[in-house]
């Protein structure tokens, strides 16, 4: 089967079972020998086997963790239709006269 780099394999499982896994966990998971990897053949990248995720769903629990939503908040507040969208300026402090 296919090999994948981590964060690859990651953006899968997410897309695959509707979850969110931390980058850095699943990446803890691979140094510590609880996700099955291997490197590649220069030693700069971990790889995952497609044929793992049986294993790596388990070693992860993906079947308790809650499903995303799949609708978001929206992160800011809408801006307004009409008149500026800058704040007003505040004003400026005098000094009393000498």
């Amino acid at each position: 089967m296919a090999k994948r780099p981590v964060a690859d394999f990651l953006r899968f499982l997410s897309a695959k079972y509707g979850v969110v896994v931390s980058y850095d966990a699943f990446y803890r998971g691979v140094l510590s020998g609880l996700i099955p990897a291997s490197r590649n053949v220069r030693e700069t990248r971990w790889l995952i086997d497609d044929a793992d995720e049986p294993a790596i769903v388990q070693a992860l629990d993906l079947a308790s963790m809650p499903p995303v939503p799949a609708t978001c908040p929206p992160a800011a507040k809408p801006i307004p239709k009409s008149g500026s969208t800058r704040p007003a300026a505040r004003p400026r402090a005098t000094r009393p006269a000498a």
